[in-house]
């Protein structure tokens, strides 16, 4: 049988003491930082879920970001589509009127006052931007979507034109693993969709109405009036298309809502201290504590005693 000496004793009494307050010292972080998990070496397993639950938060943001950066674009897309319908309608009320064969010329020239009123509204609404980038010109965000022509007396608007560098291409966001959204709507498609100086060139259209008032050619501004039909029909068609994506972003955001709360859950339950179990596991810790210092006092005493004597 093995002799136990007092110096494996006092061993095993600072090896006891030292564990005791490795565990103290644990105990103590977790309360104070909130987090069961500081170190990797703490709870591998533990550490390992948590890494990967931070990285799903972290592209659940991202995509929450992502996602209200592409919604604020297109409501202020649709808030144009939406000013740009108003002001079809008041021109199509115009041009109703003024095909109207008791119409005065002045009262023609009124409205071709007024239709030219929109149509600098209009060209204003195609070259609108949302923080600093132009909306209708595709992926070349950084120029005008359009140039106008004017009259050098007048000043008037008599052609507009798209911008030389092209208006083409889709802004797409990132939304979702695996899944994207255009954001943009094609510039030419809702101003000039057949071409420049088109049936439904909303521009050439307005001056059409504009110069054929002024005119007095009641035929004409008749004639143009199922013209401002079908741009109406495709400013509305535009207007659901970005509607319709509005709708779905707030149905995903959502759900990136609530993957927010379960990820943040579970990352809680891996990481963060249980405080009445902490508190619980220190006092017993504590107790332990004193209870080796009690049982190191009574091996001290007799190997002073023997030392002395």
């Amino acid at each position: 049988m093995q002799r136990i000496t007092n110096q494996m004793q006092m061993n095993d009494l600072i090896y006891t003491l030292n564990e005791r307050m490795r565990n103290l010292n644990d105990l103590q972080n977790q309360i104070s930082t909130g987090k069961r998990v500081y170190y990797a070496s703490d709870d591998p397993a533990a550490a390992g879920m948590i890494l990967r639950l931070r990285n799903s938060l972290n592209q659940n943001e991202q995509y929450q970001e992502n996602l209200q950066d592409g919604k604020s674009w297109m409501i202020n897309t649709e808030e144009s589509l939406q000013s740009m319908y108003e002001m079809l309608t008041e021109a199509r009320a115009d041009a109703v009127e003024g095909s109207n064969e008791a119409i005065t010329p002045e009262g023609m020239a009124m409205l071709a006052e007024e239709i030219n009123g929109y149509l600098e509204n209009f060209y204003s609404l195609s070259n609108s931007d949302y923080g600093g980038k132009t909306i209708f010109g595709g992926t070349n965000t950084t120029e005008t979507a359009f140039n106008a022509i004017r009259d050098p007396i007048t000043g008037n608007i008599t052609s507009v034109t798209s911008n030389a560098n092209g208006i083409d291409g889709s802004i797409m966001r990132q939304i979702d693993t695996g899944e994207q959204i255009q954001i943009n709507i094609n510039g030419a498609e809702l101003f000039q969709p057949n071409g420049v100086s088109g049936d439904e060139d909303i521009f050439q259209t307005l001056i059409n109405l504009r110069d054929a008032l002024n005119g007095g050619d009641i035929q004409t501004v008749g004639d143009i009036i199922p013209q401002i039909d079908d741009i109406m029909a495709n400013v509305s068609d535009m207007t659901t298309l970005i509607g319709s994506r509005v709708t779905r972003l707030n149905n995903l955001e959502m759900s990136l809502l609530a993957e927010k709360t379960t990820l943040t859950g579970q990352l809680s339950q891996q990481e963060d201290t249980d405080l009445v179990e902490a508190i619980t596991n220190m006092t017993l810790e504590q107790n332990a504590y004193q209870v080796a210092l009690n049982v190191g006092g009574m091996i001290i005493q007799p190997s002073l005693a023997q030392f002395i004597g």
